[in-house]
């Protein structure tokens, strides 16, 4: 019996999605005795770890290398190779360990699990095809929506476990499966942040506001610079850094600035957007309306393991607003469609001001998100599984 865990990244330095895959893989195999990685060459390449894990590298198509081909559809290319090498070398007495991203994989792989008969444990980092109704790629009406919907619905019912990010994901999660007691809420967690502050960016004012990562449609990062319209007070700088959709309009809305400091960092490197992370006192976290359940952002433990403060922006009782409600001292949430409330609030900090450093992040993250006591959670589960 193996634990086979197949990730198109696994390497901490290519993104969060490869950060906790990384993670995962060296604490299952200081567990258990067998582990087998299904992963692309090029992020197998980059991994460090332990050499005596059995790694199945799978050709792949860089994202960045494949000049007209959409994004999209290179993913779906990916998954479609990763999921060739999972029907190749799964075993009935195996344990998969796959995660909701890339979506057509663990599509795949579900279908695949009522032939081969191995035990599944699914990580859920965002919920599909919901999400997609959400980013307005589908309608909820669409007969293809539907048929996706059952697919997943399907792919996860046939997991042994399912482990969710957030409580609002449980409830989504309970309306998706029939068998609500394989439903596990486990919290992400990240590593507190030990860089030094050489390096780092800094800007002028009194307090600065920091973004970084996806800028995608789902992020909503766009009603956040809308709100900066309304700012009055001038003592507060707006840092942002990140890839996605919305990147060139984020950029330009730097430039065009004159009413504040704003500043756009291309992440063009690791070492970047590490800087970037660092960087500011206040992190933004924003989803927009409708993703309540759907998705939980890394970047706000992230954020809390480099003692950042939370500007939440998102849906009401969502889990990071649940975190914000239960930790005074972390945070603000607004709900991310009020342009007004979210202008509202960065005057009153900027006038109000902050602790500089803070305590609370490090204290919640420490308490409640270390890696240490999230990692059993993980381990409690494969153990059932291994017997």
């Amino acid at each position: 019996m193996a634990i086979v865990i197949v990730s198109e990244y696994v390497d901490d330095r290519q993104n969060s999605t490869g950060f906790y895959w990384d993670k995962f893989i060296k604490l299952l195999f200081e567990e258990f005795s067998e582990i087998k990685v299904i992963s692309t060459k090029k992020s197998i390449s980059l991994f460090r770890g332990p050499k005596s894990i059995e790694f199945i590298a799978v050709p792949s198509f860089e994202e960045k290398k494949t000049g007209p081909w959409p994004k999209r559809l290179v993913r779906i290319i990916n998954s479609i190779s990763l999921f060739i090498y999972c029907a190749v070398y799964l075993k009935k007495r195996d344990i998969l360990f796959c995660g909701t991203n890339p979506n057509v994989l663990y599509l795949l792989l579900g279908l695949l699990k009522t032939i081969k008969g191995y035990k599944c444990v699914t990580l859920v980092h965002d919920v599909f095809p919901e999400n997609m109704i959400v980013a307005k790629i589908l309608k909820d009406n669409s007969t293809f929506y539907r048929f996706l919907k059952y697919i997943s619905n399907f792919s996860l019912s046939k997991s042994e476990e399912i482990i969710c990010i957030g409580r609002d994901m449980v409830e989504i999660m309970q309306e998706k499966v029939e068998d609500i007691s394989k439903i596990n809420y486990i919290p992400n967690f990240a590593p507190i942040n030990q860089s030094k502050s050489e390096g780092q960016i800094h800007l002028s004012k009194e307090i600065t506001f920091s973004y970084f990562g996806n800028m995608g449609p789902l992020q909503g990062i766009g009603n956040f610079i809308e709100a900066l319209s309304l700012v009055k007070r001038s003592n507060c700088s707006f840092l942002f850094s990140g890839e996605g959709l919305e990147k060139e309009a984020v950029r330009r809305a730097c430039q065009k600035n004159s009413k504040h400091e704003m500043k756009f960092i291309d992440p063009s490197s690791f070492e970047k957007r590490e800087q970037s992370l660092l960087a500011g006192d206040i992190a933004i976290i924003p989803l927009v309306k409708g993703m309540y359940g759907l998705a939980v952002p890394s970047k706000a433990y992230f954020s809390m393991a480099a003692n950042k403060y939370l500007f939440v922006l998102g849906d009401e009782n969502s889990e990071l607003h649940r975190m914000i409600s239960e930790n005074p001292g972390l945070g603000w949430f607004v709900r991310s469609n009020d342009i007004e409330g979210i202008a509202r609030q960065i005057e009153i900090i900027c006038e109000e001001g902050i602790q500089k450093p803070p305590n609370k992040p490090l204290q919640v993250l420490s308490k409640d998100y270390s890696f240490n006591s999230i990692s059993k959670k993980y381990v409690d589960i494969f153990s059932r599984l291994y017997k």
